[in-house]
């Protein structure tokens, strides 16, 4: 970090977040000599993009700072859970606390603890006589203006639940050599020259979940950001690798046996054979079209993208052999809206039956074509 950029270094790539005017710029290792008094923060894991609440509100650098291996899909793809982000606003004002793992090699004497339920009791207790004093204090002091106020409130309030959408709800997941947007069948019929291309510039767009927050990026004419586009996906991810006793189905052998009273008897004897190993993975990608709540987004729009859309993946992996089940899921495709959660009242239309029709074909269209020939 320094006063003008925070700055990514992976091998011989560089990323340079501006704190200026928060643009995203792609280098070599070799521009390291233009900074000047660099400090580092810490080791992070991966860039999933940059995020403005407000037009007129400070960018923020959005960095993975924890993750955890799930296990390997088909190809030695391995996957990983993002657990932990860490949001960076690209401003020049400092920032105390940036809760980045310390960097080893710069910081080898320290550990970052965790927090303990007791120490975050503490904080909140802590929090809550610090917010009582500064409710006092506002009192005294200038307030600000009523529409400063209520903006900074929606940016704080954007920002805290982006954090928990990735902290909390263990449903982002990556792999930095794999696609996890394709299913199988989908990846073995790709041209043969795009399976050439960069990963990000082969994925389904319907689940590259943070492909607006890395628009730097991907909208640049050259190829020197492509390291830095990792597609992240919403979902579930589970890899189990599985064994199968099975026992020799030839003829059985007979053998004498003697028991404790001398009695001689027939054992039937059957043998081990040594168990069969295979791998059972589940891959359920959720679309980041008309994402939210069940019971808050329903239907469909008017491009046929209904709600709450999931395609899952069912992979079994046996030796050089690998099969695939794809199913897919979504809100009835068409305009309709209920209120609350129950069965009363009944769900209502809400467009004519022209303007539902369109849209309910343009949605189908889009399935024959993505699955009607699997």
């Amino acid at each position: 970090m320094t006063a003008e950029y925070y700055v990514i270094v992976d091998g011989e790539h560089t990323l340079w977040c501006s704190r200026i005017d928060g643009t995203l710029e792609p280098g070599k290792l070799s521009d390291l000599h233009k900074l000047t008094d660099p400090i580092c923060l810490g080791v992070i894991y991966g860039v999933i993009g940059k995020f403005q609440p407000h037009p007129d509100s400070d960018k923020q650098l959005v960095l993975i700072r924890q993750v955890s291996l799930i296990g390997c899909l088909p190809g030695n793809h391995q996957v990983f859970k993002v657990n932990k982000v860490v949001l960076l606003p690209l401003s020049v004002h400092e920032n105390s606390e940036t809760e980045i793992e310390p960097c080893p090699k710069h910081h080898p004497n320290v550990r970052r603890p965790e927090r303990s339920p007791a120490s975050e009791f503490q904080q909140r207790a802590l929090q809550k006589t610090w917010n009582t004093i500064k409710t006092a204090t506002a009192q005294v002091k200038p307030r600000k203006p009523v529409q400063k106020e209520n903006r900074d409130k929606y940016e704080r309030r954007l920002l805290d639940e982006l954090a928990k959408m990735f902290n909390d709800t263990n449903s982002f997941y990556l792999s930095p050599t794999g696609d996890l947007t394709n299913t199988l069948q989908r990846q073995y019929e790709q041209d043969p020259q795009l399976a050439k291309a960069p990963l990000w510039r082969r994925v389904d767009d319907r689940f590259f979940w943070n492909r607006e927050m890395l628009r730097d990026l991907t909208e640049r004419e050259d190829s020197a950001g492509d390291h830095w586009i990792q597609p992240v996906v919403q979902g579930f991810v589970q890899v189990e690798r599985c064994q199968l006793d099975t026992m020799d189905d030839g003829p059985a052998e007979a053998a004498l046996t003697q028991d404790s009273t001398g009695t001689w008897f027939d054992m039937q004897c059957t043998e081990r054979l040594p168990a069969k190993e295979f791998t059972m993975a589940l891959v359920s990608r959720r679309s980041r079209y008309r994402a939210g709540t069940r019971y808050k987004r329903r239907g469909v729009d008017d491009t046929g993208q209904c709600a709450n859309y999931v395609e899952t993946e069912q992979i079994f992996e046996y030796a050089a052999h690998t099969v695939s089940f794809v199913q897919v899921r979504g809100s009835v495709p068409v305009f309709w809206s209920q209120p609350g959660y129950k069965y009363r009242p009944p769900p209502r239309l809400d467009r004519g039956e022209e303007e539902t029709r369109q849209a309910f074909a343009k949605h189908f269209a889009e399935q024959l074509h993505l699955y009607g020939s699997q």
